[in-house]
């Protein structure tokens, strides 16, 4: 289950995280007007740090992750921009991510990475709105709730393994709080936003305006008490 819940998470650039990028600006963060606009050539670089036990067990491992506006495609009439995340050996894997360039939701992901075989995987995202429209502008205390229906479908050398799944989870993302956070990138001015998945917490995100997209990640794992949060950090952006 762990697994499972682990790997979920690498694959997604961040539902939520997809609302907050590519807006640039500077200055104190009390309210973010404009909504966020990717341009091709866009990239960031994070460091990212999981780590698992106690003080006796602890097992960790860190590596950069890099995020490139690639190009725009077309996925289901809607016009969307590409991002491409890629993790560096061993891993060595790659998250092609459409997001919609009027909702800014990803509708589309695509996962490919090779070991004794190459694996992909494709997810396919739709949503309905439950409560609120948007977190734009980004204001403290702003808060929407949206139902996520997602397929997957995972290929081993390019031939439909079979074991395709489907789900539905309910998402809540609260804009908290406005915090000063420090990072290897350096200090912004930031949104605090915590996100829900189904009820549990799930991540929390500090959005900055002059980076235009978040500095810094939590994802939490409160159903696995033994697990530690994975945390994400920007070491570079667009200047």
């Amino acid at each position: 289950m762990l697994v499972q819940r682990v790997m979920r998470m690498a694959l997604a650039i961040g539902l939520l995280l997809t609302l907050a990028a590519g807006c640039h600006g500077s200055g104190k963060a009390t309210e973010v007007h404009e909504t966020p606009n990717l341009a091709r050539g866009n990239e960031w670089v994070y460091v990212h740090t999981y780590r698992s036990g106690d003080e006796e067990t602890e097992m960790s491992y860190e590596h950069e992750v890099s995020l490139e506006v690639v190009g725009e495609e077309t996925v289901e009439g809607r016009r969307c921009w590409v991002v491409q995340q890629s993790w560096p050996a061993p891993e060595d894997r790659m998250l092609l991510t459409a997001i919609d360039q009027e909702t800014y939701l990803p509708l589309e992901k695509r996962q490919e990475w090779t070991q004794d075989v190459k694996y992909t995987m494709v997810e396919s995202l739709s949503y309905e709105i439950v409560r609120g429209e948007s977190l734009w502008p980004l204001a403290e205390g702003k808060e929407i709730e949206l139902e996520q229906s997602a397929s997957r479908d995972v290929f081993y050398n390019d031939v439909d393994s079979g074991k395709g799944l489907t789900w539905t989870t309910t998402i809540t993302c609260c804009v908290e709080s406005v915090e000063e956070v420090s990072v290897p990138a350096g200090t912004f001015n930031c949104f605090k936003i915590v996100e829900s998945r189904d009820g549990v917490r799930a991540r929390i995100w500090w959005y900055s305006e002059e980076v235009g997209r978040e500095v810094r990640t939590e994802s939490l794992y409160d159903d696995f008490p033994s697990v530690q949060p994975t945390t994400t950090e920007l070491l570079s952006y667009p200047g």
